[in-house]
């Protein structure tokens, strides 16, 4: 065999080891990719589980959990007991502090109109009193405008509720035209 036969094998050698090096690498980053994905899939399943069997064992009567196996985690349940009441605690305090920023937020904007109605009342008395407008046009607008007073808690109230999702467009919609 010659110098450059030599040499042509050698490169063809390193060529084709290169390939197939490339190839098992990335091979071995796909299935690395995939094992991380699986992982953390049975991550949040176990959480799931660790949630469910925490709240069965916090609402089942005592009975029933008696007869289950102690596989442990009992230690843990009573680190868990203090948190999850101090938890519960919380999202109590923060739904009620919420509530009452919400209500103080209606209550000045309620407050701002109100203001608005009187202003457009003085506007409506100073036109019947001029006769710009019937006494029935006068009743008609101030009925219209103390109707939207009267609902103004009850159309934020479903305001809120649409954009918490609780009701549809639709429903929000079909109820207001309701109160109109």
């Amino acid at each position: 065999m010659t110098f450059f036969s030599k040499l042509k094998d050698a490169a063809s050698t390193a060529i084709g080891t290169t390939i197939n090096s490339a190839k098992e690498n990335s091979k071995l980053i796909g299935i690395q990719a995939e094992l991380t994905t699986v992982q953390a899939d049975l991550d949040a399943s176990f959480i799931s589980i660790g949630r469910k069997y925490v709240d069965f064992i916090l609402e089942a009567p005592e009975s029933a959990t008696a007869s289950m196996p102690d596989f442990g985690v009992n230690e843990t349940l009573i680190q868990i007991e203090p948190k999850l009441v101090k938890k519960k605690h919380l999202e109590e305090e923060l739904a009620r502090i919420e509530k009452e920023l919400g209500d103080n937020a209606i209550m000045q904007e309620k407050g701002i109109y109100e203001k608005e109605f009187l202003a457009e009342k003085e506007k409506l008395d100073k036109a019947k009193k001029m006769g710009v407008i019937s006494d029935t046009e006068y009743n008609e607008k101030i009925l219209k405008f103390r109707k939207k007073l009267d609902n103004f808690s009850e159309i934020r109230r479903m305001e809120k509720q649409r954009d918490m999702g609780i009701i549809s467009r639709e429903e929000f919609e079909h109820k207001m035209f309701l109160l109109k």
